[in-house]
């Protein structure tokens, strides 16, 4: 179990850093549970993955993307 998330700079924009799939799969499921609890609910159209030197990944419902503006700086793969 993660105890922790690793960017949480603010309650509606937060980065979650993972070295592989299963990984982001554990802290997005943990994200989620602890979100239920406090009553706070995760978009889904406003979620988005940025993948940087990794392989085919299945994203099912979110959105893969090449580039991204976090915190007034251009991240991109």
């Amino acid at each position: 179990m993660w105890s922790q998330l690793d960017d949480l700079d603010f309650a509606d924009d937060l980065a979650l850093l993972s070295h592989n799939h299963q990984q982001m799969q554990e802290k997005t499921s943990d994200l989620h549970h602890a979100s239920v609890q406090v009553g706070l609910t995760l978009n889904k159209q406003k979620t988005k993955i940025l993948r940087i030197n990794a392989g085919t990944l299945e994203t099912g419902e979110l959105d893969q993307i090449e580039c991204f503006t976090y915190l007034d700086s251009l991240v991109n793969n």
